[in-house]
């Protein structure tokens, strides 16, 4: 009995953590501030026409975004927050999408240089 209502409580705790994970999909901002805050961001160290010439659904680009700002963080290059990342990734997701044309970004090796 105590364990059932052990785990109980942990997965009421685990639910209630995902619904506030910091890594949850954001609101995409519009097009005009993405593209400034990706401007701001990302082209510290990636070509503009390599960003927007990839595609990915919104589990690609959050990984890729989240492992991008982990990265940054931890050289001190271009500080990059939990939202801002979350906002990149959301409106990356929206508008480059696998079923255009493009480098597919994920799992699967590109050939591309880091």
């Amino acid at each position: 009995m105590r364990a059932s209502v052990a785990r109980a409580l942990v997965g009421l705790a685990l639910m209630g953590c995902a619904s506030q994970h910091p890594h949850a999909a954001a609101t995409p901002p519009d097009d005009q501030q993405a593209v400034a805050l990706i401007e701001r961001r990302c082209t510290t160290c990636h070509a503009a026409d390599r960003i927007y010439g990839s595609v990915g659904t919104l589990d690609d680009w959050q990984a890729l975004v989240h492992r991008m700002a982990y990265h940054h963080k931890a050289k001190l290059i271009a500080h990059l927050s939990d939202q801002e990342a979350s906002q990149i990734a959301g409106w990356l997701a929206a508008h480059l999408k696998p079923d255009r044309t493009g480098v597919h970004i994920g799992f699967q090796p590109t050939g591309r240089p880091l």
